[in-house]
């Protein structure tokens, strides 16, 4: 699941291949930037990267080569869950969490806890009138949508302190810092 530095590689080539005037870094950097991407996409495959550059190339105009994160983004973005799915999941979560809200927020896609909270708030949702339910579910519809474009949905753009220590030791190994 987790891109390798030879897919990073293999996705630099390819990014190479279709933004031939930008700038091209030398062999050393190309490799010091392959190790330092797999640690940016550690959580996307090869094949979810190649679909977000895929996407990258088709919507955005800039001409410009894309960044790790305009593929995480886009990607993230080709992966989304569609308002039908989130509806589905969310009667069939309310529909049952008066008694057993947590079991039916353990079912849920890890997007759409994230968004609900807590068992809790689906109980709330559970209890309250039909046409409330449909507003609740249309507003969890528009949030989803919301995060998702706006890259806030989970944090694999945000980089803690550990990570950095990480990206550091990776690139120290390499021998691109003293």
């Amino acid at each position: 699941m987790i891109l390798t530095g030879k897919e990073c590689l293999k996705l630099l080539g390819i990014i190479k291949t279709l933004f031939p005037n930008e700038k091209q870094p030398g062999e050393d950097d190309i490799k010091v930037r392959a190790m330092f991407w797999a640690d940016i996409f550690k959580d996307i495959s090869f094949g979810q990267a190649v679909e977000g550059l895929k996407k990258y190339c088709a919507t955005n105009t800039s001409g410009f080569a894309p960044q790790p994160a305009h593929i995480i983004n886009c990607a993230r973005q080709a992966n989304r869950l569609s308002d039908t799915a989130i509806e589905f999941y969310l009667h069939r979560a309310l529909c049952d969490s008066t008694y057993h809200s947590e079991e039916q927020f353990d079912r849920l896609p890890e997007d759409l806890k994230k968004i609900i909270g807590s068992p809790a708030e689906l109980r709330r949702q559970a209890l309250r009138e039909t046409d409330d339910t449909r507003i609740y579910i249309a507003k969890v519809c528009k949030e989803y949508r919301t995060r998702v474009e706006s890259g806030t949905l989970d944090n694999t753009l945000l980089v803690t302190a550990a990570e950095r220590t990480k990206i550091a030791e990776t690139v120290k190994k390499l021998g691109a810092v003293e």
